[in-house]
């Protein structure tokens, strides 16, 4: 569980939203339940002549990770999860913000861990060997930077200290059409000055 209290005290890990399933993806589903997304899937794209690719997915199947159990998933993001995002609401900003951090850190730990698993299986292969390595130094580099994020955000948490956050919220009074949930590491502001070099 990636909750800072984690411990023997969790119950089984479920399979949480990244993004709400009742206040958000509800409201892009068609009448069947149904949303689309993005392929990730090589062959679609291949199929497509390079262009994007869509792929239906059940709202109940999509933006799952298994990050928290169920006391902490329930007890953290029910402010997010049982009301409207109201803008100025910081501990709303934080929790957003938090559960994408969340979703990021299970996916990088996991990559992580199947690169590992990929390395040992290509050993005798000297080039995919260089590649996979560097793709888990990238990986471990990336999982560094989330990690002190990671306990920042605990900080806040622990200490409810929500007036730390700050954002820019975008608002629109047209339906609800689209939804993401991701974390961004922006190398320019919004003037087009550069933040940070990536590279």
């Amino acid at each position: 569980c990636l909750h800072y209290q984690a411990g023997d005290r969790c119950n089984e890990i479920i399979k949480a939203h990244s993004i709400q399933n009742n206040r958000v993806l509800s409201e892009i589903a068609n009448e069947k339940k149904a949303i689309y997304t993005l392929s990730k899937n090589m062959g679609d794209f291949e199929k497509n002549n390079g262009n994007l690719s869509f792929r239906k997915y059940s709202i109940h199947k999509f933006s799952i990770f298994r990050g928290f159990c169920g006391n902490h998933d329930n007890n953290l993001f029910k402010p997010i999860d049982t009301s409207y995002f109201k803008s100025g609401n910081q501990q709303q900003v934080f929790l957003y913000a938090y559960r994408s951090l969340a979703k990021e850190l299970f996916d990088k730990e996991n990559v992580l861990t199947l690169l590992v698993d990929m390395l040992e299986d290509v050993k005798d292969n000297i080039g995919l060997s260089k590649y996979i390595s560097s793709l888990i130094d990238g990986t471990k580099n990336s999982l560094n930077s989330l990690n002190v994020h990671k306990k920042i955000y605990y900080d806040i948490l622990k200490n409810e200290t929500y007036d730390d956050m700050r954002c820019v919220s975008f608002n629109s009074t047209d339906k609800l059409f689209m939804a993401f949930s991701n974390i961004l590491y922006p190398e320019f502001d919004f003037m087009g000055n550069i933040i940070q070099n990536l590279s």
